[in-house]
């Protein structure tokens, strides 16, 4: 079966972590068992992320020294709480962005391309050729930075979160693209400095779910063996009424 639309963004949040190595992040209201849930999370120091139980690491990467960026992901089962906390192996201001995402793949997990790191004005996420291929892919261009104000996501990309002026920053912006590779062009920011950057792809679910799929077979076992016998009778009947 080919894919059907696009992956839905259906709730986000986002905000910062006071320095320390436990980091309370907030996930997105609203979350029904089978969402997506797509955290990025950033520190104002190079540690390394511990994320709780439940979730996967998609990527941990440092800059510069000064700076690490992460992700991860969990398909929400009711287990999942309000928020999570994530735990870093240095102290340090940490800030973050929270998806809750419908429609997607019910087994294909989000990926990632290789974390690109630098330091400038143009934070730009690398690109990524999910293993699915061409697909109604949803995109997320994101970008942590040591400080500074976020001017412009990508180009096509939308719906940027960013906490501005804050140590660190995190923003991410998204895309519906029907693509089998994506390469988003870079961020513009105010101030030049250390940043992790990184992009991620959701897989759509399937059209026609296995459930469709069981229906619609148990559809036609059941009608297409009565069409003789139906046919038939209709025959008969039509002799009869012509031939009492």
């Amino acid at each position: 079966a080919g894919d059907m639309a696009f992956p839905i963004v259906e709730t986000t949040n986002n905000g910062t972590t006071a320095d320390g190595t436990s980091h309370t992040v907030n996930l997105p209201t609203g979350i029904v068992s089978g969402n997506l849930l797509l955290a990025m999370f950033s520190l104002s120091t190079p540690a390394t992320a511990t994320w709780p139980a439940g979730w996967t690491e998609l990527y941990d990467t440092a800059s510069a020294g000064t700076l690490m960026g992460s992700g991860a992901y969990r398909v929400a089962d009711g287990g999942e709480g309000a928020s999570i906390t994530v735990t870093t192996s240095i102290g340090g201001e940490g800030s973050y962005n929270t998806y809750r995402i419908s429609g997607q793949h019910a087994s294909s997990a989000p990926e990632v391309g290789t974390s690109a790191t630098g330091s400038s004005t143009t934070p730009d996420p690398p690109a990524v050729t999910p293993t699915w291929g061409s697909a109604d892919t949803l995109w997320f261009a994101v970008m942590h930075h040591d400080f500074c104000t976020v001017t412009t996501a990508p180009t096509n990309y939308t719906n940027l979160l960013a906490q501005d002026g804050a140590t660190p920053v995190t923003a991410s912006a998204r895309r519906a693209l029907a693509a089998a590779d994506e390469n988003p062009g870079g961020f513009t920011v105010s101030a030049a400095d250390a940043w992790v950057a990184q992009t991620c792809a959701v897989r759509p679910a399937e059209a026609g779910g296995a459930t469709t799929k069981r229906l619609l077979t148990l559809g036609l076992g059941s009608v297409v063996p009565l069409w003789p016998a139906w046919w038939r009778y209709q025959r008969q009947r039509r002799r009869h009424a012509h031939h009492p």
